[in-house]
Protein backbone atom coordinates (compact mmCIF):
# COMPACT_ATOMS: atom_id res chain seq x y z
CA UNK A 1 0.00 0.00 0.00
CA UNK A 2 2.85 2.32 0.78
CA UNK A 3 4.16 1.74 -2.73
CA UNK A 4 0.77 2.54 -4.14
CA UNK A 5 0.56 5.70 -2.08
CA UNK A 6 4.09 6.61 -3.07
CA UNK A 7 3.35 6.01 -6.78
CA UNK A 8 0.13 7.98 -6.44
CA UNK A 9 2.01 10.84 -4.73
CA UNK A 10 4.62 10.78 -7.52
CA UNK A 11 1.90 10.90 -10.17
CA UNK A 12 0.17 13.71 -8.27
CA UNK A 13 3.47 15.61 -8.11
CA UNK A 14 4.04 15.19 -11.88
CA UNK A 15 0.45 16.22 -12.57
CA UNK A 16 0.91 19.34 -10.43
CA UNK A 17 4.17 20.16 -12.25
CA UNK A 18 2.44 19.70 -15.62
CA UNK A 19 -0.46 21.87 -14.50
CA UNK A 20 1.88 24.59 -13.23
CA UNK A 21 3.79 24.38 -16.51
CA UNK A 22 0.49 24.66 -18.42
CA UNK A 23 -0.52 27.71 -16.36
CA UNK A 24 2.87 29.34 -17.00
CA UNK A 25 2.57 28.68 -20.76
CA UNK A 26 -0.97 30.12 -20.78
CA UNK A 27 0.22 33.24 -18.92
CA UNK A 28 3.07 33.63 -21.40
CA UNK A 29 0.64 33.16 -24.30
CA UNK A 30 -1.69 35.84 -22.88
CA UNK A 31 1.28 38.14 -22.38
CA UNK A 32 2.36 37.58 -26.00
CA UNK A 33 -1.20 38.16 -27.21
CA UNK A 34 -1.35 41.44 -25.27
CA UNK A 35 2.03 42.46 -26.66
CA UNK A 36 0.84 41.53 -30.16
CA UNK A 37 -2.32 43.65 -29.71
CA UNK A 38 -0.20 46.57 -28.54
CA UNK A 39 2.13 46.21 -31.54
CA UNK A 40 -0.86 46.05 -33.89
CA UNK A 41 -2.36 49.19 -32.33
CA UNK A 42 0.98 50.98 -32.59
CA UNK A 43 1.29 49.88 -36.22
CA UNK A 44 -2.25 51.06 -36.92
CA UNK A 45 -1.46 54.46 -35.38
CA UNK A 46 1.78 54.72 -37.37
CA UNK A 47 -0.08 53.82 -40.58
CA UNK A 48 -2.69 56.51 -39.86
CA UNK A 49 0.11 59.04 -39.39
CA UNK A 50 1.79 57.87 -42.60
CA UNK A 51 -1.50 58.13 -44.51
CA UNK A 52 -1.97 61.66 -43.15
CA UNK A 53 1.55 62.58 -44.28
CA UNK A 54 0.83 61.16 -47.74
CA UNK A 55 -2.45 63.08 -47.93
CA UNK A 56 -0.77 66.29 -46.72
CA UNK A 57 1.95 65.82 -49.33
CA UNK A 58 -0.66 65.23 -52.05
CA UNK A 59 -2.51 68.41 -51.05
CA UNK A 60 0.74 70.43 -51.00
CA UNK A 61 1.60 69.06 -54.43
CA UNK A 62 -1.83 70.07 -55.77
CA UNK A 63 -1.42 73.56 -54.28
CA UNK A 64 2.06 73.89 -55.81
CA UNK A 65 0.77 72.74 -59.20
CA UNK A 66 -2.09 75.26 -58.99
CA UNK A 67 0.35 78.06 -58.07
CA UNK A 68 2.61 77.01 -60.95
CA UNK A 69 -0.33 77.04 -63.36
CA UNK A 70 -1.36 80.52 -62.20
CA UNK A 71 2.25 81.66 -62.44
CA UNK A 72 2.57 80.28 -65.98
CA UNK A 73 -0.70 81.91 -67.00
CA UNK A 74 0.48 85.18 -65.49
CA UNK A 75 3.81 84.99 -67.33
CA UNK A 76 2.02 84.10 -70.58
CA UNK A 77 -0.33 87.06 -70.09
CA UNK A 78 2.61 89.38 -69.36
CA UNK A 79 4.46 88.16 -72.46
CA UNK A 80 1.35 88.60 -74.58
CA UNK A 81 0.80 92.10 -73.20
CA UNK A 82 4.46 92.97 -73.77
CA UNK A 83 4.36 91.70 -77.36
CA UNK A 84 1.14 93.64 -77.97
CA UNK A 85 2.69 96.82 -76.59
CA UNK A 86 5.88 96.31 -78.61
CA UNK A 87 3.77 95.72 -81.73
CA UNK A 88 1.82 98.93 -81.16
CA UNK A 89 5.05 100.82 -80.49
CA UNK A 90 6.52 99.48 -83.74
CA UNK A 91 3.37 100.51 -85.62
CA UNK A 92 3.59 103.99 -84.09
CA UNK A 93 7.27 104.30 -85.03
CA UNK A 94 6.51 103.19 -88.58
CA UNK A 95 3.66 105.70 -88.78
CA UNK A 96 5.93 108.51 -87.55
CA UNK A 97 8.69 107.52 -89.98
CA UNK A 98 6.15 107.49 -92.79
CA UNK A 99 4.84 110.91 -91.71
CA UNK A 100 8.39 112.26 -91.48
CA UNK A 101 9.27 110.92 -94.94
CA UNK A 102 5.99 112.25 -96.29
CA UNK A 103 6.64 115.65 -94.71
CA UNK A 104 10.18 115.77 -96.10
CA UNK A 105 8.88 114.88 -99.55
CA UNK A 106 6.23 117.58 -99.27
CA UNK A 107 8.81 120.16 -98.13
CA UNK A 108 11.07 119.15 -100.99
CA UNK A 109 8.19 119.44 -103.47
CA UNK A 110 7.32 122.84 -102.09
CA UNK A 111 10.93 123.93 -102.47
CA UNK A 112 10.89 122.64 -106.01
CA UNK A 113 13.29 119.83 -105.42
CA UNK A 114 12.76 116.62 -107.26
CA UNK A 115 12.97 114.14 -104.43
CA UNK A 116 11.34 110.90 -105.17
CA UNK A 117 11.23 107.49 -103.78
CA UNK A 118 13.00 105.19 -106.16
Amino acid sequence: MALKDEALAEKQKKLTELWNSHVAVCKQARSLEDENKEIKQQHKAEMAIAKKHVEDHRLEKEKAEARLKVSRESVDAQISKRLDLEGRLMEERNRRVALTIGAELEVGRLKGLDIGVH
